[in-house]
């Protein structure tokens, strides 16, 4: 007979084995323990940045993960496919950022070791995810000081953000030198995943919705948000970049969270966001698994292990398994991506609740990869022409004596600037005042309306100005909302254009702003006197005097001096003055454009008339500012026209101009100066652009490559 205490004992065996049969069949066994685990193992410590290790240094090949030329787990390719392009050459690039992958509590960022578990994750995701994009593009995936999964259960949103913000300004600062040295203007995907969807949302809203570079923003992937969701009021914050309606859609995002029917999902908000990848819209409706074209399976374990150890476990993956078309239906509902549940023998690692949170991109692996590929097709026909566009029938311009088409290798944005322009007209620019009282009146009047915009550039651009006198002249200090830490000790000095007339006050300030937002660097913008109250030299002893100033709070080394048009003109005379008077020159010039000449010598003065669009012709209103600000001197002085002077030691000197910009052969005469003088100059010259049309066409791809060679000029030049 079994004894009572026997009895007792058998019981609760018997409701222990039962127990534990079903949490190990059901999964939520390891749940439960992972609980306790990931409990007991957050770092005991407040999160303090002066504990991280260094920010990595993205010129090292080492903190990429996923780079053109760089051999790993993102370029390989699925069993069965073969078409990824050849890493560099692709017209298209995406910036990749991956998710959490550290999963120890020793610390609250990644310390970016080599040879550790976290590592290990982020080629396991570089393969699993990353190279779904290889199909169409240049993969770039920066490594990052991401934040440890303990940040997610930090003790107040505060702290968990305070860590994220963290690891998101390597992400940042990974993504502007990615732009800055690397992009070359091609259009790009923003892709991302969980914590990477976290990093990814801040910076489109920070570095390309509010930029010029939304224009060349083909889709954002922003994948797994869960915690943190996409919701619309994020998007709704957003003035360019809006949400996928279609398969075709550009300068858009995706976002979803996948779950099995009935399974567990990770905490999130009911309003996020969801697109279904079989449609790739926002429809509720149920897509059948017809319309599913490929799962990737899973050969690989990601490592799950929480606490503190953060020690390798694997080697490394080499090869991807099978694409599995028509695995599951999808349905967007109450914010989360609905599907199949998943049988564990395709996928590795598979959570048996139902949280199919690693399957984000694995299991629309095929779909991501052919919409990918769909999207940047579709964003290159949009905005690049082909062999035979038509131009949609637009009539040249008729030049006496011959007719000019547009120019059909510029871009679509610099083209359709021109269609819609009205046609030069020489005879339009031959009226100009004749007394002081004229030009006054008309200088007030274009001032006023020029200075209009000047506000919600500012705004738009992100950047502060603060008004100041400096040696006794006014200045704009212009700032960006964040300084690139290369620049932080460094000053741009900029002179505004205007044909040494117009545009003073805030009337100056606009290309002043971007530079300050597209450069990251301070900028002091002179608002440097004109005529007819203080003609020459009077601009050139304020530039002067403003310099003398700054001298003494900056080396000249961390300075460089510039401008477009009559700004870039008075930048290289300003030169010449301070070698007169033994000044130590800048590190630096920067000449848009520049009014090099004021008399009417250049080659391009005569055959680029009628042609240009902005300044159209030098006889009339052009050549009588030119006289104005002269006041009776020779105009061929080098102080007025600098091309006549002599450019030894002249500093290392960029030189933009365009094709049918009626300053072209003066451009090019400077250029020659300078190299005879064995000056470093670089000139380039953009096909189809009138006079400073990279100002006047801002979004265009010409605009954003020309302050993309400034920007690296700076950084090759300024100490």
């Amino acid at each position: 007979m079994i004894s009572r205490l026997g009895l007792i004992g058998f019981t609760i065996a018997l409701f222990l084995l039962i127990t534990g049969t079903y949490l190990h069949s059901s999964g939520y066994g390891a749940l439960i323990v992972r609980q306790i685990v990931m409990a007991s193992s957050k770092p005991g410590a407040p999160f303090n940045p002066a504990e991280t290790v260094p920010r990595p240094a993205y010129t090292d090949i080492n903190n990429w993960a996923a780079f053109p030329g760089l051999t790993g787990p993102a370029t390989l390719v699925a069993t069965g496919l073969n078409d990824a392009v050849t890493q560099g050459e692709a017209p298209v690039d995406v910036f990749y950022i991956h998710p959490t992958g550290y999963l120890s509590g020793a610390s609250w960022t990644s310390p970016m070791n080599k040879r550790s578990a976290a590592e290990e994750n982020t080629e396991w995701m570089m393969a699993y995810q990353a190279s779904a994009f290889n199909g169409c593009c240049n993969v770039y995936a920066p490594r990052y000081r991401e934040a440890s999964i303990y940040a997610y259960l930090a003790d107040t949103t505060e702290e968990r953000d305070a860590v994220l913000e963290f690891a998101y300004q390597d992400v940042e600062a990974a993504f502007d030198y990615y732009i800055e040295h690397h992009n070359r203007g091609r259009p790009f995907i923003i892709a991302s995943h969980s914590q990477g969807t976290h990093h990814a949302t801040r910076l489109i809203q920070r570095r390309i919705d509010s930029t010029p570079l939304y224009q060349r923003m083909v889709a954002g992937y922003l994948l797994g948000a869960t915690v943190i969701g996409i919701r619309r009021d994020w998007l709704d914050q957003l003035h360019n970049i809006s949400l996928c309606q279609s398969a075709d859609d550009v300068a858009c995002i995706v976002h979803w969270d996948t779950v099995a029917e009935n399974g567990r999902s990770i905490a999130g908000s009911v309003d996020t966001i969801c697109i279904n990848p079989l449609a790739w819209n926002k429809t509720s409706d149920p897509i059948s698994a017809n319309q599913h074209r490929g799962a990737l399976e899973i050969n690989h374990l990601f490592i799950n292990d929480f606490g503190y150890d953060n020690s390798p476990q694997r080697t490394n993956i080499e090869k991807l398994g099978r694409i599995l078309p028509g695995l599951t239906s999808a349905e967007c509902r109450n914010g989360r991506l609905i599907v199949n549940r998943m049988d564990p023998d395709h996928f590795e690692g598979l959570d048996r609740l139902g949280n199919y949170h690693v399957l984000d991109y694995t299991l629309f692996y095929k779909d991501i990869r052919d919409n990918a590929k769909l999207r940047a097709n579709t964003f290159l026909a949009r905005t690049q022409p082909s062999d035979d566009d038509n131009l949609s029938g637009t009539e040249p311009w008729q030049v006496p004596g011959h007719a000019v088409p547009l120019p059909q290798a510029a871009s679509t944005a610099l083209r359709d600037a021109i269609h819609n322009g009205p046609v030069p007209d020489r005879s339009t620019r031959l009226n100009h005042p004749t007394t002081d009282a004229e030009w006054s009146t008309l200088q007030r009047q274009r001032d006023e309306l020029l200075g209009r915009p000047i506000a919600g550039l500012l705004q738009k651009l992100n950047v502060r100005a603060e008004h100041q006198t400096i040696g006794g002249v006014a200045v704009a200090r212009l700032l960006p909302d964040r300084v690139a830490a290369e620049n932080s000790q460094h000053l741009f000095v900029y002179l505004h254009g205007g044909a040494y007339v117009y545009r003073s006050g805030d009337a100056g300030l606009g290309e002043g702003i971007v530079i300050a937002n597209r450069l990251r660097i301070p900028v002091i913008s002179i608002d440097y006197a004109m005529p007819p109250a203080q003609p020459f030299p009077a601009a050139v002893d304020d530039v002067i005097a403003v310099y003398q100033q700054l001298l003494r709070q900056y080396s000249e080394s961390a300075l460089i001096i510039g401008g477009t048009s009559a700004g870039g003109g008075l930048a290289l005379a300003s030169i010449h003055r301070m070698k007169q008077l033994e000044l130590p020159v800048p590190a630096a010039v920067y000449a848009g454009t520049p009014w090099a000449d004021l008399s009417k010598t250049g080659d391009t003065l005569y055959s680029n008339e009628n042609l240009d669009r902005i300044l159209v012709t030098y006889d009339g209103s052009l050549g009588a500012a030119a006289r104005l600000y002269a006041a009776g001197h020779d105009l061929r002085k080098p102080l007025l026209s600098p091309v006549y002077g002599d450019f030894s030691g002249f500093p290392p000197t960029i030189l933009v101009s365009g094709t049918r910009d009626l300053f072209l052969s003066d451009v090019v005469r400077t250029h020659r100066k300078l190299r005879a003088a064995d000056v470093d100059a670089e000139l380039h010259v953009f096909e189809g652009m009138s006079h400073a049309d990279y100002i006047a066409v801002a979004d265009s791809p010409e605009s954003l490559e020309v302050y993309r060679e400034l920007s690296g000029f700076v950084a090759k030049h300024l100490q």
